[in-house]
């Protein structure tokens, strides 16, 4: 069922699936629906196989989501499990440290380098199909040999071999890719335009795509394909520290206003109608754009999964124990009035268990990585993602802010976003609308729900397509 707790109006799960929701659409204020008998997972949940042994996320789903030939998949990471040698975590198998056999880098880097020549043979062939399913398939493959797409030199050139697929598939898609060079800081990052095929001359709805931290611009083809069909261009692009050398802090929406303008630019873009649609720790930049300065550009924007402050504030883990001011502590780190034994003190006392299990976890390192903090110092680590949270800015303390509608999505019991945050964050648009799932939990919703998300933006971005949209992505 699904149910909204504003204004007591029920919908069965057939009345969704015919649309019905696109006529909630025009309620001017916020509300959540609570989603039940969900069949899906989150998008970041690992079969159980892979729970335990593994560091990384082994992220079945959504790989084959992607493209990717899982069989071709579970090849390498069979290797991965059976090597021996020296592992940075003794208990995880995909952390041996040496470059080779085993190590994961090493490993999807042959299926990566298969599929590309695979590629290259049907490209020489003529078969141009052919050679964009095995290009896109190296392009994810070495995505993943990269992920979480530390700073190495093994990493990184996997993450530059995986851009040169991308591109290199990109000739063949149905409209060629076309690819946007811009700098932030003095860091350069790409932008992806995806553009559909129309025969009108009119001006063309945009929808801004982005990933977390550890999921990269080159694992959103079909996601493409699905926004093209509707008439409206997807560009995909990456945050700052993800696929690039940027940093992620206070503006943590640097690369979207980057975007923003070079789109507000292009004649062919209407501006008018401008979507952005981020998830996962990125979900946030979403919010900041709704409400911030450029928000008037902003048609619509989906926040799905992102934090807005406990995270970023570590609450998450038990937050700053008593006695500490964290405002006046910070500020003291920053203007280097504390003593190494303050700073030592202080961090014995936050690194109880919960925070150590975080720091060394996957997802903890590779944040840690984003904001360039020393790993061994919490309050270096503190001082440099508090400021980052929405409610440390100040710009959640109000509703009803701004017009720009938002459409919030999670999981009921995301580990990492409070429900209060995702409420918080909804509530500061006129249009807000929270969406729930309470089948499942994990870090953000799976791709099956790619359509309750299509047909929202679809109504705000006055695609079409809507109902043909909706009912065939269903259907699949």
């Amino acid at each position: 069922m699904i149910s909204t707790t504003t204004d007591g109006v029920k919908l069965s799960h057939h009345a969704l699936r015919s649309g019905i929701l696109a006529l909630l659409l025009f309620l001017s204020y916020s509300s959540v629906f609570t989603v039940d008998n969900a069949k899906a997972s989150s998008s970041e949940a690992a079969a159980a196989l892979f729970q335990d042994k593994w560091w990384r996320s082994i992220r079945k789903d959504m790989w084959q989501w992607e493209g990717a030939d899982w069989a071709v998949i579970s090849t390498a990471l069979e290797r991965i499990e059976n090597a021996s040698g020296v592992r940075r975590y003794g208990d995880k198998v995909d952390t041996i440290v040496k470059y080779g056999p085993g190590n994961w880098i090493y490993e999807w880097n042959q299926i990566a380098e298969t599929a590309y020549k695979q590629g290259l043979e049907f490209e020489q062939e003529g078969d141009q199909a052919a050679a964009r399913k095995y290009f896109l398939e190296a392009a994810i493959y070495y995505t993943q040999a990269s992920y979480p797409h530390f700073r190495d030199s093994h990493s990184k050139a996997a993450l530059s071999r995986a851009f040169e697929m991308y591109r290199r598939a990109g000739r063949y898609f149905e409209m060629p890719l076309e690819e946007w060079k811009l700098e932030v800081d003095g860091v350069g990052f790409s932008a992806f335009i995806h553009l559909p095929q129309v025969s009108s001359s009119d001006s063309l709805a945009v929808i801004m795509k982005t990933g977390g931290m550890d999921v990269l611009s080159t694992e959103y083809y079909p996601l493409s394909e699905t926004i093209n069909h509707a008439g409206a261009v997807m560009i995909a692009y990456d945050s700052p520290g993800t696929g690039n050398d940027g940093i992620v802090d206070r503006e943590y929406d640097k690369h979207h206003v980057a975007v923003l303008k070079r789109i507000l630019k292009d004649p062919r873009f209407d501006s008018d109608r401008i979507g952005v649609w981020s998830e996962s720790l990125a979900g946030l930049t979403a919010v900041k754009l709704a409400i911030g300065d450029y928000r008037e550009s902003v048609a619509a924007a989906v926040n799905s999964c992102g934090p807005m402050h406990a995270l970023y504030a570590m609450e998450i883990t038990g937050g700053v124990p008593e006695g500490y001011d964290v405002h006046k502590l910070v500020d003291s780190y920053r203007s280097g009035d504390l003593s190494p034994d303050q700073i030592s003190k202080f961090n014995q006392a936050m690194l109880n268990p919960a925070l150590k299990a975080m720091l060394i976890d996957f997802q903890g390192e590779t944040f840690t990585d984003r904001v360039r903090s020393n790993p061994e110092n919490v309050l270096d680590l503190l001082s440099k993602s508090l400021p980052i949270s929405l409610v440390e800015q100040g710009r959640l303390s109000k509703k009803n802010i701004t017009n720009t509608p938002i459409l919030t999505i999670n999981t009921h019991s995301d580990p990492l976003v409070p429900q209060v945050e995702s409420q918080m964050a909804t509530d500061v648009s006129v249009q807000g609308r929270l969406m729930i799932y309470s089948d499942y939990g994990g870090h953000c919703v799976s791709r099956s729900e790619i359509p309750v998300i299509m047909e929202w933006l679809a109504y705000h971005l006055k695609l079409d397509s809507l109902g043909n949209l909706v009912e065939s992505n269903r259907e699949e």
